[in-house]
């Protein structure tokens, strides 16, 4: 399951310009990440933090601190371009993603500003109380669900042509 949340409120209205950390953490992860981006001149802004205290539902993994993290710019920032920050930003984040595909201590999902992003696998209904996602700290005006799998890995075989009739499988 996938959820995005935008044009958010509660603790995070009013920080539009900051971007928004989204991602699962162990302890160790949690400080990597925070490092990483602070070193990149950033500020810690504000944060929402879960880690669940009960077992997860029915084929769900167990894992560690669902984060949410607001990070404050820098006055360099502010003056770069739109595209030239939206560029650094995707960086940011795939950075951090390759970083924990090698050492497993984080999930990267987002760094954007005014956006959360949650990702588990299991039951819709069941992650949402697992997560506890009634909490007051999160506001959106605009949620996008999504349940189901959607590949993400590359397929195997070449996808079919008018003149082949192989056909591809995730």
């Amino acid at each position: 399951m996938g959820l995005y949340l935008n044009g958010l409120g509660g603790p995070f209205e009013g920080m539009g310009d900051c971007p928004i950390l989204s991602g699962i953490f162990t302890d160790k992860g949690l400080r990597r990440a925070e490092e990483y981006i602070s070193e990149k001149g950033f500020k810690t802004k504000h944060s929402v933090m879960f880690t669940p205290q009960v077992e997860p539902p029915f084929g769900t993994p167990k894992r560690g601190t669902y984060a949410s993290i607001a990070f404050e710019p820098s006055a360099e920032w502010k003056q770069l371009s739109e595209a030239e920050q939206g560029r650094q930003l995707v960086q940011t984040r795939l950075d951090l993603r390759r970083e924990g595909e090698e050492t497993g201590e984080m999930m990267a999902f987002s760094f954007w500003p005014d956006t959360i992003m949650i990702k588990e696998v299991g039951d819709p209904l069941a992650i949402g109380e697992y997560l506890q996602l009634d909490r007051e700290e999160i506001h959106a005006r605009r949620i996008l669900a999504q349940a189901g799998r959607t590949p993400t890995t590359p397929s195997t075989c070449t996808p079919a042509t008018p003149s082949s009739s192989k056909a591809c499988a995730p």
